[in-house]
């Protein structure tokens, strides 16, 4: 009978997650920097998830930037259609709705600009003097 050994887990090197990482160096939801975190880094949430994450993890259009409480509290179960107006605030030049929406096995419509534009309202509304939807963390 042969030993199974699984592999530890090895950090993503792509280029674009680098570069992404890279120029993002806040929380888009409640603003922590990520030397003010616990622990001391950014998440990178992806808004492709289950079976079809894998093809599409390496995709500017479906990664958002969060501390990692935020990424574990706040975005598990937040509406994808919140989540993309996040980005379209955050990331504007690589926001692509119907992109996102056929990574995800969607209909190109699945998630409507309408649906994105009454989730930036919610957002603007959401935002205090920071300017981000979510207060800090207190820990």
């Amino acid at each position: 009978m042969s030993k199974v050994t699984s592999k530890p887990h090895q950090p993503d090197n792509s280029p674009v997650l680098r570069e992404f990482a890279e120029q993002f160096d806040r929380c888009w939801l409640c603003g922590t920097r990520a030397i003010n975190t616990w622990p001391p880094r950014l998440a990178i949430h992806h808004l492709v998830r289950g079976v079809d994450r894998e093809k599409a993890k390496h995709e500017r259009c479906v990664l958002i930037r969060t501390c990692q409480r935020c990424h574990e509290a706040r975005l598990d179960g937040m509406e994808i259609a919140l989540q993309l107006a996040i980005k379209k605030h955050n990331d504007p030049e690589h926001f692509d709705r119907v992109r996102v929406n056929r990574l995800r096995n969607r209909a190109d419509n699945a998630v409507s600009e309408g649906d994105v534009m009454l989730s930036e309202i919610e957002l603007v509304g959401r935002s205090d003097e920071t300017g981000f939807p979510f207060p800090r963390w207190t820990w």
